[in-house]
């Protein structure tokens, strides 16, 4: 079962409290790690098509754009 939006974030806020470290900085410290084991080839894919860094921001932009441009092609297209 999916946790509710409010208690990520508690999750989120209680977790930077207790160790001093935001999601940002976690994944800017893991990044490399993660990308090299080659479990997450997708992960790796995506930091090289980001080119310049994780940045969560442009990780949302990216995913966005891949979802919106999956929905485009599996949409039918109406003959005018």
């Amino acid at each position: 079962m999916p946790m509710p939006k409010a208690s990520r974030r508690t999750s989120r806020a209680e977790a930077q409290g207790e160790t001093g470290v935001d999601e940002e900085a976690w994944m800017r410290s893991h990044e490399p790690e993660l990308a090299a084991t080659g479990a997450f080839p997708t992960f790796a894919r995506i930091l090289g098509e980001l080119d310049g860094g994780f940045d969560l921001d442009r990780v949302f932009e990216f995913g966005l754009g891949v979802l919106l441009d999956g929905f485009v092609r599996a949409t039918p297209r109406k003959e005018r």
